[in-house]
C-alpha cells in the first residue's frame, strides 16, 4: 500500500493481522531505508496489543480489521469488537450452528478459540466460509484451484475470498501484470478494472453484486479476468491487491488433532484442583495424577516393547517422567503444566497451505 507517497508492505501473521510494516520504495520512506522494518505490532490471542513498535500506516490491525482510534474497538463489518475484552458489544443476529453449544454465546469471538479462526465479518469463521463451497474441510475448498478443479488456477481468488468481508468491493483485472513498484490506488484501481461488484450473500450463497446482475462467486465470477482486488467498505477506503492468480499465497495452519486430549484434560483438571482450597479437590487432583502416570507408562511400554520410533519412546517416556513428578506434593501444578505443553509441542502439526 501507499502511505505518504511511499509504497509500504504489510506483512501478516497466520491469522492475518498486520504484524510487519516494511518500506518499499526504492529511496526509502521518510528516512528509512528500504526493505527496513517500519511498523511492528504482536497481539493477545483475543487481539489486544501487546507489543508495538513504530506506527503504523494502517488502521487494519487484528486478523486485518479496521481499528477505531481513541476506542478500542475494530469493525467487524457487521458488529464492533474489543479486543481487550474478547468480545462483541452487541449479539449476533443469528446462531450459525445450533447443535454447536459455543453459537448460542451470540457476544463470543469465533467460539472462544481465536487461534483457530477469524471473523471477517462478524458473522463468518472460517467453517462457514466453507459452507459457500459445501465442503467439510479446509483442503476440500483447496482442491477447487488444485490441478483439475472447477476453478483450476485461480489461486488470486482464493486469496481475493480470504480477505473479503462482505459489503466490499470486489476488482476483477483483464491481463494484468504483476509490479510490486507501481501497485494501484484505490482510485486507479476503478479505472484500470475490467468489472466490479459488491460481495453479497443471498440465501446462504456468495454473490458479487454488479448493478442489478448478481454473479456467483464462486462459480461465476472466478472466470472474469487474471488478477482481483478487494476494495474495504469502511471509512478512511483501502484497496487490497491485486493478487495475480499465476501466485500461490501460503498461509501458516496449526492441527491439533494429534493432541492427546485425555491427558491434556487431566493435565488441566489437575491443574485445577491444586488451587481449590479443599481437601476433597486435593484427593481428586491426585487421582487425576495416577489416572494420568497409568495411562503414560502404558505408551512408555508399548512404544518399547513393539520397537517404537526414538521420538515416540522420548515423548512417552517424557510424558511419564513429567506425570510423576506431579505426586510430589510441593511442586504444585508445575509438572502439570510442563505435562500439558509437552503434550501440544510435539502434537500439533504447524504447516503452511493456501
Amino acid at each position: 500500500m501507499r502511505f505518504l507517497h511511499f509504497a509500504h508492505y504489510l506483512h501478516g501473521d497466520h491469522l492475518g493481522s498486520t504484524s510487519l510494516t516494511t518500506c518499499g520504495s526504492r529511496g526509502g520512506c521518510g528516512g528509512a531505508e528500504r526493505d527496513s522494518v517500519v511498523a511492528r505490532r504482536l497481539y493477545h490471542p483475543y487481539g489486544a496489543e501487546r507489543y508495538a513498535e513504530g506506527a503504523l500506516p494502517t488502521d487494519f490491525t487484528f486478523t486485518g480489521q479496521r481499528k477505531t482510534p481513541g476506542l478500542g474497538l475494530m469493525h467487524y463489518g457487521a458488529r464492533y469488537y474489543h479486543g481487550g475484552l474478547g468480545r462483541f458489544v452487541s449479539a449476533d443476529t443469528i446462531v450459525p450452528e445450533a447443535g454447536n453449544p459455543q453459537d448460542f454465546n451470540r457476544y463470543a469471538y469465533v467460539r472462544n478459540n481465536p487461534l483457530r479462526y477469524t471473523d471477517p465479518t462478524g458473522f463468518l469463521t472460517e467453517d462457514q466460509i466453507m459452507s459457500y463451497f459445501d465442503v467439510q474441510k479446509w483442503e476440500e475448498v483447496v482442491a477447487f484451484f488444485e490441478r483439475g478443479g472447477a476453478l483450476e488456477g485461480k489461486w488470486g481468488w482464493l486469496e481475493t475470498l480470504r480477505i473479503a468481508e462482505l459489503g466490499d468491493t470486489i476488482y476483477s483485472f483483464e491481463n494484468y501484470e504483476f509490479d510490486i513498484e507501481n501497485l494501484p490506488r484505490t482510485a486507479q484501481a476503478e479505472e484500470m478494472a475490467s468489472w466490479q461488484g459488491k460481495l453479497v450473500e443471498r440465501e446462504g450463497q456468495l454473490y458479487i453484486q454488479s448493478g442489478e446482475t448478481l454473479v456467483s462467486a464462486i462459480e461465476t465470477a472466478p472466470q472474469r479476468g487474471n488478477a482481483y482486488g478487494v476494495g474495504k467498505s469502511v471509512q478512511n477506503p483501502m484497496f487490497l491487491g491485486p493478487f495475480p492468480n499465476d501466485l500461490r499465497y501460503y498461509h501458516t495452519k496449526f492441527d491439533f488433532s494429534e493432541v492427546d486430549k485425555v491427558g491434556a484434560a487431566l493435565d488441566i483438571g489437575s491443574m485445577s484442583a491444586d488451587y481449590i482450597p479443599h481437601p476433597a479437590a486435593w484427593w481428586a487432583g491426585k487421582a487425576m495424577d495416577v489416572t494420568a502416570i497409568g495411562l503414560s507408562w502404558s505408551e512408555l511400554s508399548v512404544a518399547v516393547v513393539a520397537g517404537g520410533s526414538p521420538s515416540e519412546i522420548v515423548y512417552s517416556g517424557g510424558g511419564f517422567v513429567l506425570d510423576m513428578a506431579s505426586l510430589f506434593p510441593w511442586v504444585g501444578a508445575v509438572p502439570d503444566a510442563f505435562s500439558l505443553g509437552w503434550n501440544f509441542a510435539w502434537n500439533t502439526r504447524v504447516y503452511r497451505s493456501p
